[in-house]
């Protein structure tokens, strides 16, 4: 039996890929590459029921990190505090 939940979303204004992976025994989820999208996303996490865990950035282009921080903002289970993912965010946002 499968214990993990896959759900894909488009997003943002060039259309990235989000993924949310969910355990479905202990709800925890990851968020990959949230893209633009903080609201919207963060309605879906609600509506999920599940706990964000963590945000995942393939890489740190402005369409996949534009968003992670305020998106792990808005819960408190998610910590920005790792050195790399505020280095990939910061030159993300100063891309543009």
């Amino acid at each position: 039996m499968v214990n993990m939940k896959i759900d894909h979303f488009v997003v943002g204004p060039v259309q990235t890929n989000c993924y949310f992976v969910t355990n479905i025994k202990t709800k925890e989820m990851i968020i990959i590459d949230p893209g633009a999208c903080a609201e919207q996303l963060a309605k879906k996490v609600d509506e999920s029921g599940a706990k964000p865990v963590a945000i995942l950035l393939t890489h740190g282009h402005f369409d996949h990190a534009t968003d992670a921080k305020p998106l792990a903002d808005r819960s408190r289970y998610i910590s920005m505090r790792q050195t790399r993912l505020r280095l990939m965010i910061r030159s993300s946002m100063s891309a543009t």
